[in-house]
């Protein structure tokens, strides 16, 4: 093209020569840019068929202006997908965001749900083990209260026995142990005759003594009694 531009005023065969030669070059190589000067430089040097080439540049031109048009729009296209998507994209990044924290924040709430429950469980387990701790303490000492009121009542009716065989039958065998002693001495009717008697009383006092023995023996043994 420089070449022709340089001829076009000196030799004009060699300036359309290499323009030509530019137009041929620029369509191999598929330079548009190019090609459209070439057109436009032969168009003003070949002025014969200056229509034919001008005609052709303003066809690659128009070409040219559409794809240019129809890549801006596929460009713009693109842009708008991709926006839309990155917009797409946001929302679904805020979606899972928030289900993340709704999964988390129901998660807790199981959570918390679960140990509430087992407190709940274990504060059950203690307040039944504290009950059941109050009732065998209750339960030792009804023991211990009745070990003491049966001890208390052995410990009386060992008293009683012992008060009825003192003031009872021993309490009448030495007293008449005494009354023969002073009448051993004595050897008068009236002695003998009172001796007598005793000694009836003493043999009345042993019966009475062995009758004791049959009916108390068995209770003593039950109650665990020193007799």
């Amino acid at each position: 093209m420089h070449l022709a531009e340089y001829y076009e005023g000196i030799d004009k065969n060699k300036a359309l020569k290499y323009a030509d030669k530019s137009r041929i070059l620029a369509q191999r190589r598929e330079h548009m840019q190019g090609l459209m000067e070439s057109l436009r430089l032969q168009a003003r040097l070949d002025k014969a068929n200056s229509y034919a080439h001008l005609e052709r540049y303003i066809h690659l031109k128009d070409s040219l202006e559409k794809e240019e048009r129809a890549a801006r729009n596929q460009f713009a296209r693109i842009r708008y997908e991709t926006d839309e998507f990155i917009e797409q994209n946001k929302y679904l990044n805020a979606q899972r965001k928030w289900i993340i924290l709704g999964a988390g924040f129901l998660l807790i709430i199981v959570i918390l749900g679960f140990v509430v429950r087992h407190q709940k469980i274990k504060n059950k387990q203690l307040k039944l083990e504290k009950q059941q701790q109050q009732s065998n303490e209750e339960i030792y000492n009804l023991l211990i209260d009745q070990q003491n009121k049966l001890e208390e009542g052995r410990q009386k009716e060992k008293k009683r026995i012992a008060a009825e065989l003192h003031d009872g039958i021993l309490g009448k065998i030495f007293g008449i142990r005494l009354i023969l002693s002073s009448l051993n001495s004595k050897v008068d009717t009236e002695s003998v005759e009172t001796r007598s008697n005793y000694i009836a009383e003493l043999k009345k006092l042993g019966k009475r003594f062995a009758v004791f023995l049959m009916i108390w023996m068995p209770i003593y043994s039950i109650l665990d009694l020193d007799l």
